[in-house]
């Protein structure tokens, strides 16, 4: 990947082990698509040319972590360092179902990328030209690392995280827990 610039690049967050679901996230399903086709869905309509899906090797568009066990934050570092400085990388999690294309597509706008203020994810990133040291392993060490500008978006504009048995159901009867 060296020397390759997307001008924007959509990368899932789908390597974690689901324990507290208790069943693989990626794979469960929310109005008639998995959660990880709903991802990449996602970002190819904010305007990313091309999707990576970090922590899945075995998908067609997936790259294994580069540091297995690493964590999403240690891992999108090692992602980025074998990018192109520049690229700007759209990134969600698989785990955020009821994510709107529109709130990532006006993210991906911002010239600085950012985040939305106190979220940690969905994020844009733009690359930067030398490796990222993060002062710990959380994806927030990394956007301080990053200096990465938080969003103030509308109120509600971002879903939260569908983690748990009792996120899910709330998320099926549409009443999900971050209402």
């Amino acid at each position: 990947m060296t020397g390759e610039r997307d001008k924007r690049l959509g990368v899932v967050l789908a390597g974690g082990r689901s324990r507290r679901m208790g069943t693989d996230k990626a794979l469960l399903r929310w109005q008639g698509r998995t959660w990880l086709d709903r991802a990449r869905r996602l970002l190819r309509e904010a305007g990313a040319e091309r999707v990576i899906v970090l922590g899945r090797p075995e998908a067609a568009d997936g790259l294994a972590d580069p540091v297995p066990g690493g964590g999403p934050a240690v891992n999108l570092a090692g992602l980025m360092a074998r990018l192109a400085p520049g690229t700007r990388l759209l990134v969600v999690p698989v785990d955020m179902p009821a994510l709107d294309a529109a709130v990532l597509a006006d993210l991906a706008g911002r010239p600085a990328g950012g985040t939305p203020r106190g979220c940690v994810l969905p994020a844009v990133v733009i690359v930067p030209g030398a490796p990222v040291r993060p002062a710990g392993d959380s994806l927030r060490a990394l956007w301080a690392a990053l200096a990465l500008p938080a969003i103030d978006l509308p109120a509600g504009a971002v879903p939260g995280n569908v983690n748990t048995p009792a996120d899910l159901v709330a998320l099926q009867e549409g009443a999900p827990p971050w209402t």
